[in-house]
């Protein structure tokens, strides 16, 4: 068995190969398994295989969890040929974020009469037509959107609906149409409140998560603000706290890495403006949404020690 066959094979597929298909070249488990060892397969789970370059082994590892669940997707469409992308899988397939949700097992529906749980898939009856997506078959992103906060919450669900809103991929409306079709149905109360608290406005996940995570503490904000002196724009701030001079800013990594020394000290000269200005700027991490007491603590602090202002427009 020449694994370059099988290699070829699952590049012929969008990167994928089952091992019944491995299996009809000649490659059993074992084969399978040293494949894995030597790097030339990546193991999805049980019987779905991928191609190591569909994962990028320097990306974080919420974007690698993504980079995973797409081919693991594409590999159960392959074992179901019958199946369509749901919740989880479907947002994904979509190409919207999903954090800080579980993306381990994935979300399909297929003809059959109860729900069935497999150790990659979570499989249920088929409830509407599908769309067709770069990964294959899904349901539409209003339905991915709210299984996926009925399913994994509502800050997962959060992420997928401000980025489908942002990216225009979804309307309001569309979107509240369909968490009424789901009123009553279990789940449909983490999807009421995920309808509440979206707001296409925000530009990251970062900035979704902490935009929600102030709401839960009774922190109302608002998204990209414009702070203006003497009609000239200093700056766009990613949150402001209503009523308040404190600024929210969501800092991840990527967000410096392109620009270099440059960026971080055109980054000190606005803020250094916004401070004069009397604005209190908070700078929150990935690591600080990790430890949400501290952070908090944090921003709690910045309300009180900020002069008061008119909400911000």
């Amino acid at each position: 068995m020449a694994i370059t066959e099988i290699q070829e094979l699952a590049a012929s597929q969008g990167g994928v190969v089952v091992t019944t298909q491995a299996g009809r070249l000649g490659a059993d488990r074992n084969a399978l398994r040293r494949a894995v060892s030597r790097g030339e397969l990546l193991h999805l789970g049980r019987s779905v295989y991928a191609l190591p370059s569909h994962v990028d082994t320097e990306a974080s590892e919420a974007e690698q969890a993504e980079q995973r669940h797409r081919p693991l997707g594409r590999g159960l469409l392959v074992v179901y040929p019958d199946a369509v992308l749901a919740g989880r899988t479907a947002v994904v397939a979509h190409g919207l974020p999903v954090g800080p949700a579980k993306l381990g097992r994935a979300r399909l529906e297929r003809p059959v009469p109860r729900q069935v749980m497999t150790q990659l898939a979570t499989i249920r009856p088929t409830s509407r037509p599908s769309v067709t997506t770069d990964v294959g078959p899904a349901v539409p992103v209003a339905a991915a959107v709210v299984q996926t906060a009925s399913d994994d919450g509502v800050l997962p669900g959060v992420v997928a609906a401000d980025a489908a809103l942002h990216s225009g991929l979804l309307s309001a409306e569309e979107l509240a149409a369909e968490v009424g079709r789901v009123d009553g149905i279990a789940g449909s109360g983490a999807a009421c409140a995920m309808l509440h608290h979206c707001d296409g406005r925000s530009e990251s996940v970062g900035e979704s998560r902490l935009r929600v995570m102030c709401s839960f503490w009774g922190i109302p904000t608002v998204p990209q603000v414009e702070i203006c002196d003497g009609g000239a724009l200093v700056a766009r701030a990613d949150l402001q706290i209503e009523g308040t001079t404190v600024l929210l800013e969501f800092d991840g990594v990527v967000k410096y890495a392109d620009g270099g020394v440059p960026a971080l000290v055109s980054e000190k000269r606005r803020e250094d403006r916004l401070r004069a200005l009397g604005y209190v700027v908070v700078r929150v991490t990935w690591s600080d949404l990790s430890r949400p007491s501290l952070l908090h603590a944090r921003i709690r602090r910045a309300v009180r020690t900020s002069q008061r202002t008119p909400a911000a427009r």
